[in-house]
């Protein structure tokens, strides 16, 4: 299945405000924050055997990649029938 959006490095925080969350997110055909720049592709890699780490790459338009090993949730597009 091809991933449409990942959220990662989710984290607490909290403000004057009270305690709040935040993470980051990568979604095909938008920019990515910090990079100014659309993400092509998110691509998933299953852990293979024990000691493996899952991970996802996400490809960006000027040939970046970028590696993350800290996935929060991942949506994936509807299976074509």
């Amino acid at each position: 299945m091809k991933v449409k959006k990942l959220l990662y490095n989710w984290f607490v925080s909290s403000s004057d405000d009270g305690p709040g969350e935040d993470y980051m997110q990568a979604k095909v055909g938008s920019l990515l924050f910090g990079y100014n720049l659309a993400v092509i592709s998110i691509k998933e890699h299953r852990a293979a055997r024990e000691g493996d780490k899952w991970f996802y790459d996400i490809l960006l338009e000027n040939g970046t990649t970028i590696r993350n090993f800290n996935p929060n949730t991942v949506e994936y597009y509807q299976k074509e029938k």
